[in-house]
């Protein structure tokens, strides 16, 4: 039943987008400013010189991401990992499913004041921690 659901989940999405493609509309995909943004433009660029007209829309509300697609305003989103796109479903009231199972993650910077390199980092050693009344990451060990 599973492989069923997932099937006809794809198979939607499939005809969406070449409902879309065939109507003469670019394919429109939301996503996050900043880095996602820049590696989906690259990719749109890659699609335009194979025949597929495709529009970045750039948001910087996270909320409105998911907000865009459930209305129609967007084909697709390109921001969110599984958990997180459950959770909206659940909370929100959408059924959006997820079309790739890899996503992308961005490169983020790791900063220290005292560690110069990551092989300073030993086992049991703390690397995120609360700091004041902010929260960085919970306390993880290396």
């Amino acid at each position: 039943m599973k492989i069923l659901r997932r099937t006809i989940q794809a198979a939607g999405l499939w005809l969406a987008f070449t409902a879309t493609a065939f109507a003469g509309e670019p394919l429109k995909i939301a996503t996050s400013a900043g880095p996602v943004a820049q590696l989906a433009s690259f990719a749109a660029k890659l699609a335009k010189e194979k025949g597929q007209d495709v529009k970045i829309v750039e948001l910087s509300d996270w909320m409105a991401l998911n907000e865009v697609v459930n209305s129609g305003e967007v084909d697709a989103n390109l921001f969110q990992h599984a958990t997180y796109l459950a959770l909206q479903n659940k909370q929100r009231g959408f059924n959006l499913v997820q079309a790739d199972k890899v996503g992308v993650i961005a490169s983020v910077g790791l900063f220290s004041k005292k560690i110069k390199t990551l092989d300073e980092i030993k086992s049991g050693d703390s690397v995120a921690r609360r700091v004041g009344s902010r929260s960085a990451l919970s306390s993880q060990r290396a």
